[in-house]
C-alpha cells in the first residue's frame, strides 16, 4: 500500500521489469494487445488511428494530434531517399531531380505515416524546424522547382528523361549507352511503414519507365551495403558515423544543426513539443539528484 509508484501504475504492484525484444511489428503488436507487454516502443502500424480508438492505450500528449505526439520514421521525410555516390547513374543530378518529380510525396505521407510528416524540402533542412524558415531559400527552390516543395510531376520527370536519355517509359531509358536500372530498393525486414514507402516508391519508378526491385533485407544485410557502398538505393539514413552513402549524407546529422537546442532523443526532447521547455528543466534538475533516492523518486513522480 505505500508503494511510492501507486500515483502513477496503481495496483498490483510490478515484481521484475522485463524487456522483450521482437523480430518486428507484428509480433510486439499482437503481444501488446494481448498484454504479454505492457509498454510498445516500437513502430507499430497504424499507430496514430489505433491509440486514438482504444481509450486504455496511454500515449504522451494523447488528446493533442497538432502536438507532434508521434515520432514517426525519418524516411518519408526524405524523398528521394539515399542513393549511393559510386552508383553511375544515380550519381547526375538531372536523374535524382526526375526521380523527386515521379514520386507522390503527399500519397506516402498519408498512407504510410497516417498524415503525421511534414513533406521534404529540397535545401535537406527540415522545414519544421526552429532554424527552417531563416535559412531556407524559397525562392531559389521555387525558381528551381516551380513549388516550396518538390511536386508530384509524372510528366516533368518524363521531359527531364527525354533531354538526357534515349527511350520511353513504355520501352526503359538508355543514357550514353547503357540503360536505366534495375535498381535495387532497399528496406529493412519488419519496419511497416518504411517498406510501404519503399514499395511506393518502387511503384512510382515503374510509372517513370525505370525498373525497381523491391528488396527487404535485415539491418545488418543494409548496414554492411552501406559500409561497403554496395547498394543502389536504400531508405533509411538514420545512421551518423557511417561513410558518405549520398550527396547530402548524414542527412539526420545536417538536419539536427537546425533544429534548435538542445537535441534529445524522445518525442519530448524535440524542441516542438508544447511541454520542451518544462521536460528539459526537469531533466537538468534529476541529474542533481542520486538515482533512487527520496528526491529522486519524487521528481520522477
Amino acid at each position: 500500500d505505500d508503494w511510492w509508484g501507486n500515483e502513477i501504475f496503481g495496483q498490483p504492484e510490478p515484481r521484475y521489469v522485463m524487456v522483450l525484444v521482437f523480430i518486428g511489428p507484428g509480433p510486439q503488436q499482437s503481444a501488446f494487445d494481448e498484454g504479454t507487454i505492457d509498454w510498445a516502443d516500437g513502430f507499430l502500424a497504424g499507430a496514430y488511428q489505433y491509440v486514438m480508438t482504444h481509450p486504455d492505450v496511454e500515449t504522451w500528449d494523447k488528446m493533442n494530434p497538432e502536438g507532434h505526439i508521434f515520432c514517426t520514421a525519418g524516411p518519408a521525410f526524405m524523398v528521394p531517399n539515399i542513393a549511393s555516390t559510386e552508383h553511375p547513374e544515380l550519381g547526375e543530378p538531372w536523374l535524382r531531380q526526375a526521380v523527386a518529380y515521379a514520386i507522390d510525396l503527399d500519397r506516402i505521407i498519408y498512407v504510410c505515416q497516417e498524415g503525421l510528416t511534414p513533406p521534404a524540402s529540397a535545401s535537406y533542412i527540415k522545414p519544421e524546424t526552429a532554424l527552417g524558415d531563416q535559412y531556407i531559400d524559397y525562392d531559389l527552390i521555387v525558381e528551381t522547382y516551380g513549388a516550396e516543395i518538390i511536386p508530384h510531376d509524372l510528366e516533368k520527370a518524363i521531359e527531364i528523361l527525354q533531354e538526357h536519355c534515349t527511350g520511353s517509359v513504355e520501352e526503359g531509358w538508355t543514357w550514353n549507352g547503357n540503360p536505366i536500372g534495375p535498381w535495387n530498393m532497399n528496406t529493412i525486414t519488419g519496419w511497416t511503414d518504411t517498406n510501404m514507402m519503399t514499395e511506393m516508391v518502387c511503384d512510382s519508378l515503374e510509372d517513370l519507365g525505370i525498373e525497381a526491385i523491391y528488396n527487404v533485407q535485415d539491418w545488418g544485410v543494409v548496414v554492411d551495403g552501406w559500409l561497403a557502398q554496395d547498394f543502389d538505393w536504400s531508405d533509411f539514413t538514420w545512421a551518423a558515423g557511417f561513410p558518405s552513402i549520398g550527396p547530402a549524407y548524414p542527412v539526420n546529422a545536417y538536419a539536427a544543426l537546425f533544429a534548435g537546442e538542445p537535441a534529445s532523443p524522445g518525442n519530448c526532447g524535440y524542441s516542438a513539443s508544447p511541454n520542451y521547455d518544462e521536460v528539459s528543466a526537469l531533466i537538468d534538475e534529476m541529474w542533481t539528484v542520486p538515482i533512487g533516492s527520496d528526491e529522486s523518486i519524487a521528481l520522477a513522480k
